[in-house]
C-alpha cells in the first residue's frame, strides 16, 4: 500500500476483537481485521470480562462508558486513519513509522468537571506495546485542513459536554492496534476499555 505524505487511509474495520478470546489486551493477540467480515446481523461485537461481567471491549462507532460516577466520560471513535505527515504543505510533522490518527468524541455523563489530556489514551499493538500520543505532531493536526477536530490538549470537559478530538500516535507498521482508554483521574477504580482500530500495513 502507498502512502504518500498527505494520503489519508482510512483503517475503518469491524470484528475486530470477535473471534479472540480472553480479556484486556490479551484479547487482541492474534487478531486480524478483515473489512470483508463486515455484516448487518445486528450482533453486540463486543467481548465481555468474566470476572466482572462487564464489556470493555468495543467496535468503532459503538458508544461506552469508562469511569463511574461523578467521573464517567461516553466515548465513541468515529475513525482511525492513517497519514505520513500531519499539518499543511508548508509546515507538517513526519511520522517515525506512520501517524495512526484516532478521531473520537467525548461527553462528560457526570456531574463534575473533568480534566482531560492524552495521558489516559495510549495504542496497544499485537504484542502488547504501548504506544502514548503524540503531543507534538497533535499541534499540527490543528493546522490539517482534513480535520474537522484539535488535538487533545490539558482542557476541561464539563458535566453534560460533548467534544469532538483528533489523537495522533507516531506507530510501527505491520501491527494490528487497538486504543486503550483508562479512566479519567489517577485513583479511579473503574476498568480500562478497548476500541478495535485495524492493521497497520507497511507504506
Amino acid at each position: 500500500m502507498q502512502i504518500d505524505n498527505f494520503t489519508i487511509v482510512n483503517l475503518r474495520r469491524r470484528r475486530f476483537l470477535t473471534t479472540c478470546a480472553g480479556v484486556g489486551i490479551t484479547g487482541l493477540a492474534g487478531c486480524t481485521s478483515d473489512s470483508s467480515s463486515d455484516d448487518d446481523s445486528g450482533e453486540n461485537d463486543t467481548t465481555t470480562d468474566s470476572s466482572t461481567g462487564k464489556s470493555n471491549q468495543h467496535d468503532i462507532d459503538e458508544p461506552f462508558t469508562v469511569g463511574s460516577g461523578s467521573k464517567s466520560i461516553q466515548y465513541v471513535v468515529a475513525e482511525a486513519t492513517l497519514a505520513r505527515s500531519v499539518g499543511t504543505s508548508s509546515i507538517s510533522a513526519d511520522a517515525d513509522g506512520l501517524f495512526l490518527i484516532v478521531v473520537l468524541s467525548m461527553e462528560n455523563v457526570g456531574d463534575e468537571t473533568i480534566d482531560i489530556t492524552s495521558r489516559h489514551l495510549q495504542v496497544v499493538d499485537s504484542e502488547g506495546r504501548e504506544f502514548d500520543a503524540d503531543s507534538g505532531a497533535s499541534v499540527y493536526i490543528n493546522q490539517d485542513p482534513r480535520f474537522e477536530a484539535e488535538g487533545i490538549s490539558f482542557e476541561q470537559l464539563q458535566p453534560g459536554v460533548q467534544q469532538r478530538r483528533v489523537v495522533v500516535f507516531d506507530v510501527a507498521t505491520n501491527e494490528s492496534y487497538a486504543l486503550k482508554i483508562d479512566p479519567a483521574g489517577t485513583f479511579s477504580g473503574a476498568e480500562t476499555h478497548y476500541v478495535a482500530l485495524g492493521n497497520v500495513p507497511e507504506p
